[in-house]
């Protein structure tokens, strides 16, 4: 079972790196790597399209997470991950050490790497 302060944590040493030039959109990857294995990744994109489901492919970088990415064991399918994560994310936006890094972009979302990614944060 996954617990806030480890996502807390590796969301803290990913974004410990210089958010660069040219994001404006932020999105939690979540994968199933097999039978209840998980992983995740943080992908700066260049901007979010409300009409184009597929604006995290516009990707800025992924702040160095795809070598350092959030593994989990879990015996659930993807939609319950992507619930669990998002409540994980909202609450990391709310008193996470670099939420502000991450609220410097006009959207924050998460998505299942093949689904629709679900916007969490957007600017005002």
């Amino acid at each position: 079972m996954v617990v806030y302060r480890e996502i807390s944590a590796w969301i803290d040493s990913v974004l410990e790196r210089r958010v660069p030039e040219g994001v404006g959109a932020f999105c939690f990857n979540i994968y199933a790597d097999d039978w209840d294995n998980w992983s995740m990744e943080l992908i700066g994109a260049e901007a979010y399209d409300p009409r184009d489901p597929d604006w995290p492919c516009y990707e800025v970088t992924d702040m160095g997470s795809r070598s350092h990415l959030f593994r989990w064991e879990e015996s659930v399918g993807w939609h319950q991950t992507v619930r669990e994560m998002s409540k994980y994310i909202v609450r990391y936006l709310a008193e996470g050490a670099h939420a502000t890094a991450l609220q410097q972009a006009d959207v924050v979302a998460v998505a299942f790497v093949s689904g629709v990614p679900q916007v969490l944060w957007k600017k005002k």
